[in-house]
């Protein structure tokens, strides 16, 4: 039975509230992140070495050019299935209701993850949670593409414990722990900026897409983005210096 306009406004605002409370958790866990590194002491050096430009700074890591390369693909993977949620949800045979449902499930999904990280960095390092992201968005993108029906398409959005959560963490530390102090910063700028990047990427040809072919046939492309990305990464992640 459809809901009633009274219902949606009511769900509405429900689904704001939880985003308001999912967002000040978000940033407690970020809040809470232990750096190792004496930021002091990375200014200090900073100031020794002169600032390097972008050119002299990617020379010097030139394995986190790829990375960033392969987390561009990702990140379009990420934001063609978000940005076209809705879409995809009416594929499915639900409507707003149901892409609301699942945004939730998404969303909640990634609170372990990011509350449990500290315990996961001490089984594995940061470069192995980095590469295991990179096969959820793969996951996530292709069960998307073969749900059928909408209880299938919700079993899917907690892929995004490993996927989106894992990812936003784990780079920190990876950045982290390849760099010298005086460049993690920038190191962290010049991955934020491959979100940007994958954004600007779905929103060009994710409309396209779906006019031309269809949502099927954009998943497909998603998906294809995601597994390139996630191979990319692999290839080039190395293990860090530190955790």
């Amino acid at each position: 039975m459809a809901a009633r306009p009274a219902d949606r406004i009511l769900w509405s605002r429900h689904d704001s509230d939880l985003a308001i409370a999912l967002t000040i958790l978000f940033l407690i866990c970020v809040f809470r992140f232990p750096f190792k590194k004496d930021r002091k002491k990375a200014e200090a050096e900073k100031e020794e070495t002169g600032a390097a430009g972008p050119v002299d700074f990617l020379k010097r890591y030139p394995s986190f050019v790829v990375v960033l390369l392969g987390c561009i693909l990702i990140f379009m993977s990420h934001s063609l299935i978000n940005s076209f949620n809705y879409q995809i949800a009416m594929a499915k045979g639900g409507g707003s209701g149901e892409m609301g449902n699942a945004m939730t499930i998404s969303a909640v999904s990634e609170l372990p993850t990011m509350f449990l990280f500290g315990y996961l960095l001490k089984k594995k390092s940061s470069v192995f949670w980095l590469r295991l992201s990179g096969l959820f968005f793969v996951l996530k993108s292709i069960g998307t593409f073969l749900a059928f029906n909408i209880p299938t398409y919700y079993a899917v959005q907690p892929f995004q414990m490993f996927g989106w959560a894992l990812i936003n963490v784990a780079c920190v530390y990876y950045v982290d722990g390849i760099m010298e102090p005086q460049d993690s910063i920038k190191g962290q700028a010049y991955m934020a900026m491959t979100i940007t990047a994958g954004n600007v990427m779905s929103s060009l040809f994710g409309g396209w897409l779906i006019d031309a072919a269809g949502v099927g046939a954009m998943l497909i492309c998603a998906s294809l983005a995601a597994f390139i990305g996630w191979l990319i990464v692999c290839l080039g992640s190395k293990e860090a210096k530190t955790a």
